[in-house]
């Protein structure tokens, strides 16, 4: 199955759905912030989604949502100060 078949497989699938504004991204999305939500490092995300740069990862997936910058800030807070 081509990429373009599966994109508008997944759109198809997302509209009978009643899904709006769905991508394939949406899923790299979904993945990222789960595995964020789930103790994952940056590192490993960027690496589970083949980025060669972590920055990529930030910017592209993790952020806009409020409960991982939360998370984030918290583990930097912790290696940065202690407990």
């Amino acid at each position: 199955m081509s990429g373009d078949s599966v994109y508008h497989r997944l759109k198809d699938l997302a509209k009978r759905s009643g899904v709006e504004d769905f991508t394939p991204h949406s899923l790299r999305r979904f993945a990222a912030s789960n595995m964020r939500k789930s103790g994952a490092s940056i590192l490993d995300i960027a690496c589970a989604l083949r980025h060669e740069d972590p920055v990529t990862t930030i910017r592209c997936y993790l952020r806009d949502d409020p409960e991982i910058k939360a998370i984030t800030l918290a583990k930097a807070s912790k290696g940065l100060f202690g407990s």
